[in-house]
């Protein structure tokens, strides 16, 4: 990703952030007007939620770099032998986040994701034509970031349990290879959305219990990279169990 497009997409994922909290007041209401959030809802304005799941991360392309041999002509110049292209495999993560309502729409989160999956070196493109190899290695990323997360109840369903939701936020990011030998960090955006569906509170309960799905793009910047490239883009599906105080 160039300069200019990292800039872009970095005032896209913040523009996106503003419009949420900025057409709140419009999606606030519930479909009779009340202003009141439903009984299932997750918790009112000024109360706290916990989720904590899994999510599964798309694979990370994160560079390619080649290998030359300078000519022997009278021009100079030189030839490609190889090239390596370096990718972080799909993978599992843990996720947990702490959120707290700042008004019956709108919320903060803080979370923390922690993966560890393959990081993958392929040998492409040699010149020679040799059969194509491939390195592995371990690379554990970890995530710390704060979201803020806007509630759809116009578009809520099942009686009102199953409420989408957007977000956006972005945090520290932390990579670790083989072993945490090698330490790399940098920042990362996310934008996306999902549905929470929170089940009857039974009568006296201090707490709700659901459950949340969603989808989120990732933006990162730095961490690992290859060949001076610094930015990636990847996506992931994630689920979890969802209390709301």
């Amino acid at each position: 990703m160039s300069a200019p497009a990292w800039t872009a997409a970095r005032r896209a994922l913040l523009g996106a952030m503003v419009g949420v909290c900025l057409c709140s007041p419009l999606w606030a209401a519930d479909p009779q007007g009340s202003g009141t959030p439903p009984a299932r809802a997750p918790g009112r304005a000024h109360a706290f939620q916990v989720s904590f799941g899994a999510d599964w991360l798309a694979a990370d392309a994160i560079g390619t770099r080649d290998a030359t041999m300078t000519t022997n002509s009278a021009s100079g110049g030189s030839t490609t032998l190889f090239s390596n292209r370096v990718t972080r495999r799909s993978a599992p993560a843990f996720r947990v986040r702490l959120g707290y309502r700042l008004t019956g729409m709108v919320s903060i989160e803080g979370g923390f994701i922690a993966s560890r999956g393959t990081l993958e070196d392929a040998v492409v493109a040699d010149a020679d034509q040799a059969p194509s190899a491939t390195v592995t290695g371990t690379l554990a990323q970890y995530v710390v970031d704060v979201s803020v997360v806007a509630r759809l109840p116009r578009l809520a369903f099942a009686g009102g349990a199953a409420v989408p939701f957007v977000e956006g936020g972005g945090g520290y990011l932390r990579q670790m290879q083989e072993g945490n030998v090698a330490l790399n960090t940098g920042q990362i955006y996310h934008f996306g959305g999902g549905v929470t569906y929170m089940f009857a509170r039974r009568p006296g309960s201090p707490a709700g219990i659901g459950v949340r799905a969603d989808a989120q793009l990732y933006v990162r910047h730095k961490g690992f990279t290859v060949a001076g490239n610094t930015q990636g883009v990847f996506g992931a599906l994630g689920a979890g169990l969802v209390v709301a105080f």
